[in-house]
């Protein structure tokens, strides 16, 4: 379809096109070929429904999905250039009472919650569309498709991702709310990130009467006042949506984490009646085997999280995630054989050098090294240093379900990966790849700065070369050297140290580090320091600027750093900039918290350095939990 003036001057005034194109020529095919539609929009424009691409400042850009309350499509602010998801009412719902209801309760309960684990939500409306609410897109995938995709999940992994969203949901039980709908399906996995619990149309809000003469005026007409899902619905919400709790989240939970370890419900059965009479009459299946030498202490745990009646369950999930690491906190692990190199004062000269190994020269331009890290500041670092030595065929990830995807699509000689991953740990993806892995497994590096090695789970047999950072194309060639001699040897794990790290001070607890931070206000330096200081940090500086801060970094440094990003004399991001181009802060914390709401900025200074950027106007508590996910080894001394 050939697009005329008159439509090339519609599409610019919809802000579909950029006002500074000059061509207006070509078709929505050339269009959608050079990126500036995507085939759901030129679809629309071709159907004559340029209209219904706009939702107030809004411009659609794909569906994303659909269900019974509408559909979810993925849009773009037109000004703020910021994703969101958009839900619309089925059309169907919008003269039905109870639909419209329904849709104003999921607007009323996701606009009160603000937590890292549950979906945000901006803003909310009417259109010619219909009713809409507009949330936070999540850049990723829900956890019934990474397991219809991946498999089941091993332990650690699927026990990570119950951990986030039992405290998503335990925030939402907090507000005197219970979902009614947890499942794999609404439980959302950011490419980056970690979980948000998303879908809150069932949510029941206390104090509010039913409406229907008692009947659940959230449950769908098809169901006949039952809300919810049947393979992992509680007993007692099958029997009487009404009067459902809390302690049926936590049921429903716990079947989720059923479906993660074994990729099925945790009850199979043909029809309706009868998955509602197994989970009311079933014995519930072990965990154990998911989980060997964890004993019988997990299998009460997990007996508590689905038990059939509610008094019986975990009352809440606060305890339940309690009483879950005491007993993970007793599984033992045998150590990892340390065998310190001590690295003599030559160096590689040239990459050819480097390249000489035990028992012969490789050829680096042919091999393949796939790059597992989060933080793009630490990738750029490690693969200037691998082209450096002459590796040219890297591939990268940035947490552990794409580092496994890349694994089994690429095949790489070697895995780098970081110790800590926004979904798990580089020793939990060495342990998938060692376990689904048919042929040969590749030489593995394990980059960390904890060298208090004796903390990490072992991996004998496979052969791991821990890197400690801050490390050095000297020490990255040694450890390049140790992997692939090691590759074809059943020995332990040998870690690689710099001798410039060898020396370098162990942080293992808020009260042991010290912390600066860098705002011009001094009531936002003031919360900061509240926040910290609760999590027992005692060596605090201030800075108001950062020039000033920079001045304190040029003569000592900080082992956690927050910064503001608009600031009179230095900005956030040239600050981290610097911060990251001194070897002495390479390792430093480095956390950003800013009131800037535009997304495209706000991703462009991740690429300072930064590891997290962070809302000033997030809760307290969601702020201290971004701290401890940032230093998850450091221990907490209020």
């Amino acid at each position: 379809m050939v697009i005329s003036p008159i439509q090339w001057d519609e599409l610019i005034k919809t802000g579909l096109i950029p006002a500074q194109d000059t061509v207006r020529s070509g078709t929505l095919s050339d269009l959608v070929a050079q990126g500036t539609l995507s085939a759901f929009q030129a679809c629309k424009i071709g159907q004559g429904n340029l209209l219904d691409l706009i939702i107030g400042n809004y411009v659609l850009l794909d569906k994303l999905g659909s269900g019974g309350m509408g559909s979810v499509y993925k849009a773009k602010h037109r000004r703020m250039r910021r994703n969101s998801a958009i839900k619309i009412l089925a059309p169907e719902l919008m003269n039905s009472v109870e639909g419209v209801q329904r849709f104003q309760r999921e607007i009323e309960v996701i606009a009160r919650l603000s937590h890292p684990n549950v979906v945000m939500a901006y803003d909310a409306g009417d259109c010619n569309l219909g009713h809409f609410l507009i949330m936070e897109f999540v850049d990723g995938t829900d956890l019934h498709q990474l397991v219809a995709k991946q498999g089941r999940l091993p332990w650690a992994e699927a026990i990570g991702y119950f951990r986030e969203a039992a405290r998503g949901l335990s925030y939402i039980h907090k507000q005197g709310l219970t979902h009614r709908d947890i499942k794999p399906a609404n439980l959302l996995k950011a490419h980056g990130g970690g979980i948000k619990v998303s879908d809150l149309g069932l949510v029941r809000l206390p104090g509010v009467e039913e409406a229907g003469g008692g009947e659940d005026s959230t449950s769908s007409p098809l169901t006949m006042g039952i809300s919810g899902t049947f393979d992992y619905m509680a007993p007692e919400q099958a029997e009487d949506t009404s009067v459902a709790d809390h302690r049926a989240d936590i049921y429903s939970l716990g079947c989720t984490l059923w479906y993660l370890l074994s990729g099925q419900h945790l009850y199979t059965a043909r029809t309706l009646v009868m998955k509602i009479k197994s989970h009311a009459t079933k014995p519930i299946p072990k965990i154990g085997p998911f989980a060997p030498g964890l004993g019988q202490p997990l299998e009460d745990w997990w007996n508590r999280m689905v038990a059939k009646l509610p008094d019986h369950r975990h009352q809440n999930l606060d305890s339940a995630l309690l009483e879950l690491d005491k007993i993970l906190g007793t599984a033992k692990f045998p150590p990892i054989k340390v065998a310190e190199i001590n690295i003599p004062n030559a160096v590689h000269n040239s990459p050819q050098e480097a390249q000489t190994v035990l028992g012969g020269t490789l050829a680096t331009e042919t091999l393949e090294i796939l790059l597992v890290e989060p933080s793009e500041f630490q990738r750029n670092i490690t693969s200037k240093l691998l082209i450096e030595l002459g590796y040219q065929k890297i591939h990268y990830a940035q947490s552990l379900a794409m580092g496994l995807e890349c694994f089994f699509d690429f095949r790489p000689d070697i895995l780098f990966t970081s110790f800590l991953l926004p979904d798990g740990t580089g020793l939990q993806l060495i342990d998938r790849i060692l376990s689904e892995c048919q042929t040969g497994p590749p030489a593995f590096v394990l980059i960390t700065s904890d060298i208090n090695h004796e903390s990490l789970p072992a991996l004998t047999a496979a052969g791991v070369t821990i890197l400690a950072k801050p490390f050095t194309a000297k020490s990255l060639t040694t450890a390049l050297d140790s992997a692939r001699g090691y590759q074809s040897r059943e020995q332990g794990s040998t870690t690689v140290l710099d001798a410039s790290n060898l020396g370098k001070r162990t942080v293992y607890a808020w009260a042991k580090a010290s912390v600066l931070i860098v705002d011009d206000s001094a009531f936002a330096r003031k919360r900061i320091r509240s926040l910290l200081s609760s999590l027992g940090a005692r060596n605090i500086t201030e800075a108001c600027d950062g020039t000033d801060a920079w001045e304190l970094l040029e003569k000592r440094s900080f082992d956690f750093i927050t910064t503001d990003w608009q600031m009179p004399k230095m900005q956030g991001d040239e600050l981290a900039m610097k911060i990251r181009g001194e070897r002495l802060h390479v390792d430093a914390g480095l956390v950003m918290i800013t009131g800037e709401t535009d997304l495209e900025l706000l991703h462009r200074v991740r690429g300072s350095g930064v590891e997290e950027v962070l809302g000033k106007s997030l809760s307290d508590h969601a702020l201290l939990l971004a701290f401890q996910r940032i230093r998850p080894q450091w221990a907490i001394t209020p």
